[in-house]
């Protein structure tokens, strides 16, 4: 089975420089005609299923891909962001500039990497598991998406990096599950959002 795996569309805390990972912000019109092209250059994959973060502009995101298709979306908080504790809404030069994520974030009432990955591995086996043939959407965040591609093969999300690929906005991230092994098949692919 594939997972496609998409980042939500640009938002006003992304254009801002903003830390943004269990606060909110709305999708700007950039990021809203992303989805929307989302959408369109992915109208002809078959979903059994999607699956969104509880966050705003993630559902937003969601939703505007599926417009027009009969397509299940179901919340679910095990694929929300990155919690950065008490720096979310922060300036990211600020927070950034003496913390890192791998220093991790549960001493100031957020998470570490490991508590993301797991998380978010957890469910994307369980939904692996649950639809052995079909294609199945998942939208959720960069900081997320990054972590668990870590967790699967860090080598090739390392190779991927140092070519310029990385999880922006809007881009594609497909995961082929077979026999209860993930294999990341494209990395944050950025034709689908394009015109």
């Amino acid at each position: 089975m594939k997972i496609y795996l998409v980042r939500h569309g640009e938002t006003i805390f992304n254009k801002r420089g903003r830390v943004q990972g269990w606060c909110d912000s709305p999708l700007t019109e950039l990021g809203i005609r992303q989805a929307k092209n989302v959408g369109k250059n992915m109208r002809n994959i078959p979903f059994e299923k999607a699956y969104c973060s509880t966050l705003e502009r993630v559902v937003d995101t969601a939703e505007y891909i599926l417009a027009g298709r009969d397509v299940e979306l179901e919340e679910r908080k095990e694929i929300k962001e990155f919690n950065f504790g008490i720096y979310d809404g922060d300036y990211e030069k600020d927070v950034f500039n003496h913390r890192t994520h791998m220093q991790g974030f549960r001493d100031v009432g957020g998470e570490n990497m490991p508590d993301v990955s797991k998380r978010m591995l957890a469910f994307l086996e369980k939904i692996g598991n649950m639809y052995p043939k079909g294609n199945v959407l998942v939208v959720s965040h960069g900081g997320s998406i990054m972590n668990v591609m870590h967790a699967l093969d860090h080598k090739k999300v390392v190779e991927q990096e140092k070519l310029g690929n990385k999880i922006e906005n809007c881009s594609v991230t497909i995961l082929n599950y077979e026999n209860g092994q993930f294999r990341i098949d494209d990395y944050g692919n950025c034709t689908f959002k394009e015109d």
